[in-house]
């Protein structure tokens, strides 16, 4: 029991870092952001580094979705190495973030029991990206 109670709070605490991020992002403030973005990977249990070094099979290892509470986790995950990836400037990493934050979702959407429209207009945006910008 106290271990769903503690996934739900970092749901909830992921959830609103990911709201500040994207609010941050609009308003061009990207140094705050950087700094919102590396508590918001802490909060999954590792740096920023692993989640973006990392191979999406390692993430996916990492996380351990046993629950829908915890496959809540990669649903999030993916909206932060998608906001993060908004903001490097090399485009290798940028086009590697992307396609992790693809694959995430896609994942989260077999795996979960829920539609989500704006899930589906970010992973279009995604692939218009890819296919624009990474040549995929």
């Amino acid at each position: 029991m106290y271990e769903k109670d503690f996934l739900v709070r970092l749901i909830q605490s992921f959830f609103e870092a990911i709201i500040r991020i994207n609010n941050k992002i609009e308003k061009g403030d990207i140094e705050s952001v950087k700094t919102d973005i590396e508590k918001a990977y802490e909060l999954l249990g590792e740096s920023s580094s692993f989640f973006r070094e990392s191979t999406f099979e390692n993430i996916l290892s990492f996380l351990n979705p046993k629950n829908s509470i915890q496959l809540k986790k990669i649903d999030l995950l993916a909206e932060l190495i998608l906001n993060d990836a908004k903001i490097q400037r090399s485009e290798n990493i940028k086009c590697s973030m992307f396609k992790k934050a693809k694959m995430l979702w896609e994942y989260y959407n077999r795996q979960a029991k829920e539609y989500s429209f704006e899930r589906e207009e970010q992973l279009l945006y995604i692939k218009e990206f890819l296919e624009n910008s990474c040549g995929r």
